[in-house]
This record gives C-alpha cells, sequence and structure tokens, in this order.
C-alpha cells in the first residue's frame, strides 16, 4: 500500500529536465536581471556557452533557477537559491582539455545532497524516461492512481516542444554541463536504482515482504 511512502516525486534524465526548465522558467518567465523588450530566447536558440552561464546563474521572476531541481525541493536550506544553483563548476586546465578532475563541487554540496537523499526516501520515486515501469510501481503503492498514461503527452508551455536532445558531440560544452549537474545526476541515479528494487520486489519469484526505508536506501527483500 502507499502507507510505506508518504509522497509521490517525479525524476527526469537532467540534461533533458535542464532544458525544459530553460524554456519554461526564462523563456516564458523573464531571466532576472533582464530587460522585459529582451526576450530571453529558448535553449535550442541561444549559444551553448550562454546557456550554461545562464543556468548557472540565472533566476526566473520568481527567483528560481534551474539546476538541481531535486536538491530545490528536497534539500533543506532549499530557498537559498545560491546554495544550490551553482554547486559543480568546471575548471579549465592549463591544458584547455576538460575531464572529470576538472569538475569540482563545493563544500556543502555533500551536506545538501545528504539531507535530500534522506527526505527523497519517504517518497515513491518514478522516472519519466522508464513510464512503464514506473506506472507498475506507482500502481502497486498507490492504486487509486490507476497507473500512468504513458501514450498522452502534454506540452503545457507556450513553446513548441522539440524532440532534439541536449547537444552531444562536444567534449568541452557537455563536459561543463554534466559538471553542473553532477549532484542531480546522482539522484537522478539513486533513483533508478530504487525503483529497479521495487520492480524485483513486484516481480520477483521470491516470497513477498515488506520494503522498508533504511538510512542507505530501500530494501526490499
Amino acid at each position: 500500500s502507499g502507507g510505506k511512502f508518504s509522497c509521490v516525486t517525479l525524476f527526469r534524465r537532467p540534461e533533458s529536465r535542464s532544458k525544459s526548465c530553460w524554456n519554461y522558467r526564462y523563456a516564458q518567465h523573464l531571466l532576472v536581471p533582464q530587460d522585459v523588450s529582451q526576450p530571453v530566447p529558448s535553449w535550442d536558440s541561444v549559444s551553448p556557452v550562454a546557456r550554461n552561464q545562464g543556468l548557472q546563474r540565472g533566476l526566473d521572476r520568481f527567483g528560481h533557477g534551474c539546476l538541481n531541481e531535486p536538491l530545490r525541493i528536497f534539500a533543506d536550506s532549499a530557498l537559498f537559491e545560491h546554495h544550490i544553483n551553482d554547486l559543480c563548476q568546471s575548471v579549465i586546465p592549463s591544458d584547455g582539455h576538460l575531464d572529470k578532475k576538472s569538475c569540482t563541487c563545493r563544500t556543502h554540496s555533500s551536506s545538501l545532497l545528504q539531507t535530500a537523499m534522506g527526505n527523497m526516501l519517504h517518497c515513491l520515486p518514478l522516472v519519466l524516461e522508464r513510464c512503464e515501469h514506473s506506472s507498475q510501481v506507482a500502481n502497486a503503492f498507490f492504486p487509486w492512481l490507476g497507473g500512468l498514461p504513458c501514450d498522452l503527452h502534454l506540452n503545457t508551455g507556450a513553446l513548441k516542444a522539440t524532440t532534439t536532445e541536449v547537444d552531444s558531440g562536444r567534449s568541452d560544452v557537455d563536459s561543463r554541463l554534466h559538471c553542473m549537474l553532477t549532484v542531480e545526476s546522482l539522484m537522478y541515479d539513486v533513483a533508478n536504482k530504487v525503483l529497479d528494487e521495487l520492480l524485483l520486489h513486484l516481480h520477483g519469484s521470491r516470497a513477498a515482504k515488506p520494503c522498508r526505508r533504511r538510512s542507505s536506501g530501500i530494501l526490499c527483500s
């Protein structure tokens, strides 16, 4: 039953979620500081360098950024945008070559991640890219939801939805974007692992036993 969880949360691949957030919060709701006569370009219309700068520094008119959305929802101190909107960044080495070692995160990122993970464990994690799996789990724990309409796609924003993915094959740009999304990507990976465990619990051949929340995660035995 849903009593094992007190809420439901939906995760989305960080790169795609950032693109959607940019088009909704920035392009439709003015980026601050921003002259009202100069609308913010859509994700596909702005240069990757300017886009990455906007992701790190930008806030919409309500004071919200677009990076690390799971921390914005679950972490303690999530009301302080400067704590979560610029957690990780690439330091360009002298040779100009970016790698994993070039990505550094601020010291408070680990404490924010820890509190976010702890709070997230009270929620049933669903994953947008795994709608069928998420629907099975949602129906098992919250049967009154009736599953998820996986064949239905609604775009509620003013900008037309596009099927183009985030830039690929551009090593420097991709490395910087992936670096900025380091913490969110960790939470996305955990959400997928929890979803896998819940599916194993539901469809495994072993006798079903209740899933239990522990500090290290959700255990289904």
